[in-house]
């Protein structure tokens, strides 16, 4: 539906909006279904109606990319022309900003989308760091990545239960609105309900004991350093930190390609196991 211009500018409208930026739900719901998501999983990733998603859908189909306005297919704040290690700061500077300012909800609320948004974030940010660490010196960007690690661990049960909890709920709606579910099948659900929003509320207190302990606040304050090139030095003597992002970024992109492909004539008996690790691939390679 979307073509290869119309996608990148799109993904990276998603990437740099903050939560609340008009056109942003829009935008992730066009993307989504363009990456093969069904509507169900939308619906559920979106916290929208199913019946939402299919009036967007519907509206894109008609109107293309005059659905949205202008501001919206604005470019990347770097050019093809910048050295490496500059894109690399901005890049993880404008990540950064967007970790920033979920923090809050984190700490106090640990709502869904910030969960959500900043373990996706997360993983951006270490996919990011591993990219661009032969840039630089003293194994700063894998030290970073390492310690970002730790936070993504901490979110993954919240974050798991909350997608379950999502679909649960979203399945019996539909049960209930198409005459599959009995009242007695509703109310065994319902229990089941009530039991994993205990587990979600221990999870989130898990992930909120842990952001007390103020590791995860001295990681983005260092990025952020690092974002404005007041930490890390790039690598002195080597016509590797001079590259631009013309030449870099082709190379970059095929490499990975070339690992998920790889991957996927490996799979044989699709293991669950081969399953998630090309899952992780493929998250990597759209980042």
């Amino acid at each position: 539906m979307l073509s290869i211009a119309e996608r990148a500018q799109l993904q990276n409208f998603v990437r740099q909006s903050p939560p609340g930026t008009p056109y942003l739900r829009r935008a992730s719901i066009v993307l989504l279904d363009d990456e093969g998501a069904t509507q169900e999983a939308i619906a559920a990733d979106m916290q929208v109606s199913i019946t939402r998603v299919r009036q967007m859908l519907r509206a894109y189909k008609r109107e293309g990319v005059a659905l949205f306005p202008d501001s919206v297919w604005s470019t990347a704040p770097y050019k093809a022309t910048d050295p490496i290690p500059d894109v690399a700061r901005l890049i993880v500077h404008s990540l950064v900003e967007v970790l920033e300012q979920h923090r809050p909800d984190l700490a106090h609320e640990t709502s869904v989308v910030a969960v959500h948004e900043s373990r996706k974030t997360t993983r951006k940010m270490r996919t990011a760091l591993e990219l661009f660490a032969p840039y630089f010196e003293d194994r700063l960007l894998q030290s970073y990545r390492k310690r970002a690690r730790k936070f993504m661990r901490r979110l993954g049960r919240s974050r798991d239960i909350a997608v379950f909890q999502l679909k649960l709920e979203a399945s019996m709606a539909e049960g209930l609105e198409s005459g599959r579910l009995t009242d007695q099948q509703h109310a065994a659900l319902n229990s089941l309900v009530d039991y994993w929003r205990g587990r979600q509320i221990k999870a989130d207190a898990r992930v909120r004991r842990y952001l007390a302990k103020g590791k995860y606040r001295r990681l983005l304050a260092e990025l952020k350093a690092f974002g404005r090139g007041d930490a890390g030095e790039a690598l002195r003597g080597s016509a590797r930190a001079s590259l631009t992002t013309a030449y870099v970024a082709p190379v970059m992109i095929y490499d990975n390609l070339g690992r998920v492909r790889a991957m996927g004539d490996q799979l044989g008996d699709r293991r669950p196991e081969q399953l998630h690790a090309l899952r992780i691939s493929c998250k990597e390679l759209r980042y």
